[in-house]
């Protein structure tokens, strides 16, 4: 879904233009902070409470960036008999060991 930014209007002031009027601040832009590769980028939610130990609760949103490459200890979403699962990568004596709560 894509979604255009709305620009704000300007409005004509007569006579004088106080500071704070003046200055205007970027809008700020969640995706601009969170987001290095909007290709490859995604946001899922949560669907259960499988790493409430990493306050990764139910209902919550998931930033996932599929080029990043997995180390012991990171959060990775994986497909599985038809559905999404998160759990912890540690990998263990040469085996693939995902964890959860």
């Amino acid at each position: 879904m894509l979604r255009q930014k709305r620009q704000r209007e300007k409005r004509d002031v007569l006579g004088f233009r106080l500071p704070m009027v003046t200055h205007e601040e970027p809008e700020l832009d969640i995706t601009e902070i969170t987001i290095m590769d909007p290709d490859n980028t995604f946001f899922m939610r949560m669907g259960s409470d499988a790493l409430k130990g990493h306050c990764i609760l139910k209902d919550h949103i998931l930033v996932i960036d599929r080029t990043l490459s997995p180390v012991p200890g990171s959060i990775v979403v994986f497909y599985h008999e038809g559905g999404f699962y998160t759990r912890e990568y540690q990998p263990q004596n040469g085996k693939l060991m995902l964890k959860a709560d």
